[in-house]
């Protein structure tokens, strides 16, 4: 099993959350406060077992989602479940995505009128 995390910086809230990631043999966790979202790896692939994606936990937190943000995701997470890659460099790998999304994200603030706040 490893375990391992990414730091998000949510506009909505103005903070980074944590991101905590589980992955064993054929499964993927992501877990984000109260919000979880499992796939499963079922030849070759991810299916998403949950009413949460990852997409949908970052739309939450209004972080824009990078272009092919799936792909990359799960490139790595299939890098690790088929051993091709340590949990320590995992880790790494996993910190240049979050520098990705957060320098994409930082970069488009969230619309900070009254009126856009009361939308998210």
């Amino acid at each position: 099993m490893y375990k391992i995390e990414m730091n998000l910086f949510s506009p909505r809230w103005g903070h980074e959350d944590r991101y905590k990631i589980t992955i064993n043999e054929n499964e993927v966790e992501i877990n984000m406060s109260q919000r979880i979202a499992r796939y499963k790896y079922i030849n070759g692939k991810f299916e998403n077992t949950s009413k949460e994606s990852l997409e949908s936990i970052m739309r939450n937190d209004n972080i824009p989602i990078p272009e092919n943000l799936d792909y990359f995701f799960f490139q790595l997470i299939t890098s690790i479940i088929e051993n091709e890659i340590t949990e320590e460099d995992a880790q790494l790998e996993l910190k240049e995505l979050e520098n990705w999304i957060n320098c994409h994200t930082k970069s488009c603030q969230f619309p900070n009128t009254d009126y856009w706040k009361s939308k998210a």
